[in-house]
C-alpha cells in the first residue's frame, strides 16, 4: 500500500455560500487528474450550487495522468475518504483506461474505491469523460504500439466505446454516471466548427469544462440546471445549448 503518491498532487478545498441558503452542508470530492483540474470543475461545480442556495463544500485531490488504480492503492486517499465522511465522491479516471484497461486497472479501482465511499455513508459518482479529438495520428495521441485513432474510426465511435465503459462499472456497483462525454458528443455535433479541446487534442478548453461541470450538478443534485449560469466566460447560444443538452442526457429521477 502506498503512504504517499510520488508526485505532489493538488488537494484544494472550495466552500461557497449565500444568504438565505439551507443549513446543511454538501461536502463533495473530486478524484481525478486534468480533466477535472484544468479549468477548475470543482470549482464551476461550487458555483452553480451557489446559485442554487446551497452550502457545498468541494474538496478537489487531482494530479495530472493519474489512474483511479492510484488511488486505491494509497493510504492518503483512503484515510482521507474515511475521516471526511463526503456526501458524493466523484472519480474521474485517465481518459485512456477505460477503453484499454478497464477490466485490469479501471473496474477494480472503482470498485474498492466505492466500498470505502459507501462504507462512510457516500454516494459515488462516475465522471464519464470525452474521446481525444478525431485528427491525423500524432505523437501526443500515442498509445502502446498504436495512435489512438488507429483503434477508432472516429470521435463518435471513440466516445460510445467510453460511455459503454463507464456505464457498465455504473451499471454493477449502482453508481450515477454524470455523461460529461455524451455531453460533448452532443454539443460537438450542434457546433462542429466550436473547438472543445486544447491543441493537445485531448485537454478541455473552458467551454468543454463548462459541458462537463453541467453534467455534473445535474448527475448529484437531481434538479434542472436552467437558470444557471456559466462562471466562466461563454456566449449565451452556447450556455442555452449546454443547458438543453444536459436535461435531455441527465433527467431527473422523482
Amino acid at each position: 500500500m502506498k503512504k504517499l503518491i510520488g508526485v505532489l498532487m493538488m488537494l484544494v478545498v472550495y466552500t461557497t455560500t449565500v444568504i438565505g441558503q439551507t443549513n446543511e452542508t454538501i461536502n463533495i470530492l473530486f478524484l481525478g487528474n486534468s480533466y477535472t483540474y484544468y479549468n477548475g470543475v470543482p470549482s464551476i461545480v461550487s458555483d452553480m450550487g451557489l446559485q442554487k442556495g446551497k452550502k457545498i463544500v468541494v474538496t478537489q485531490i487531482t494530479r495530472g495522468g493519474s489512474l483511479l488504480d492510484t488511488y486505491a492503492n494509497t493510504d492518503f486517499i483512503l484515510e482521507t475518504i474515511n475521516k471526511y465522511k463526503f456526501n458524493y465522491v466523484v472519480l474521474q479516471e485517465q481518459s485512456t483506461s477505460p477503453l484499454f484497461a478497464a477490466e485490469e486497472k479501471t473496474y477494480p479501482a472503482i470498485r474498492k474505491l466505492d466500498k470505502e465511499i459507501r462504507k462512510n455513508g457516500g454516494q459515488t459518482v462516475l465522471y464519464m469523460t470525452w474521446a481525444r479529438e478525431y485528427a491525423d495520428s500524432i505523437g501526443t495521441k500515442m498509445l502502446p504500439g498504436k495512435f489512438y485513432y488507429d483503434v477508432f474510426d472516429s470521435f463518435d465511435t471513440a466516445q460510445d466505446s467510453l460511455a459503454a465503459s463507464y456505464n457498465k462499472i455504473g451499471k454493477e456497483i449502482n453508481a450515477k454516471v454524470a455523461p460529461a462525454g455524451l455531453a460533448w458528443k452532443a454539443f460537438h455535433k450542434m457546433h462542429p466548427d466550436v473547438s472543445l479541446w486544447r491543441s493537445d487534442h485531448s485537454h478541455p478548453l473552458e467551454i468543454g469544462s463548462v459541458i462537463a461541470a453541467y453534467s455534473i450538478y445535474k448527475t448529484i443534485f437531481n434538479e434542472p440546471v436552467s437558470g444557471i449560469k456559466s462562471p466562466l466566460p461563454i456566449s449565451k447560444e452556447y450556455e442555452k445549448d449546454i443547458v438543453e443538452i444536459t436535461d435531455k442526457l441527465v433527467p431527473c429521477n422523482k
